[in-house]
């Protein structure tokens, strides 16, 4: 599947645009506030990989992170989309702005939510979607520890 890219479009505050793109008056209060509260992340968020940490430690997991080239995931791993292009989020102005704070601190909510996840796995699971093999074979294994 080829990588889409999506044309930029830049947020804006002026107000006369806002009154042309949105028509209704909750509408016009929706993209003022929406700026303000989608898309972002606490200035002390984690990486991705030490999400990935957090939520094994969570779980019980006591496995290893361990980040591959592109050119070697096997295809199924392969992101559909440009990792090239940064993706930056801050909720700073949410926080100053509305007030907001997380209601429940970090690790107790990767508990409740590895809990939860395990009190409603999902209801159909397709094994093909997990290819191991492949997995090892990118991480120069022959076999997964375990196995033999």
């Amino acid at each position: 599947m080829p990588v889409v890219k999506r044309p930029h479009v830049a947020p804006t505050d002026d107000w006369q645009q806002l009154q042309l793109l949105a028509p209704f008056p909750e509408q016009r209060a929706y993209e003022l506030l929406r700026p303000v509260v989608l898309f972002g992340r606490p200035p002390d968020a984690p990486t991705e990989a030490e999400w990935a940490r957090l939520v094994g430690q969570a779980a019980g997991w006591d496995g290893e992170i361990v980040a591959l080239p592109r050119d070697r995931l096997p295809e199924a791993l392969v992101p559909r989309f440009d990792t090239a292009q940064p993706i930056v989020t801050d909720t700073r102005r949410i926080r100053h702005e509305l007030g907001y704070a997380e209601p429940v601190p970090r690790d107790e909510a990767l508990r409740r939510t590895v809990a939860w996840q395990r009190a409603h796995p999902p209801a159909d699971v397709d094994p093909a979607a997990f290819d191991y093999v492949a997995e090892d074979v990118a991480f120069g294994r022959t076999a997964r520890r375990g196995d033999a």
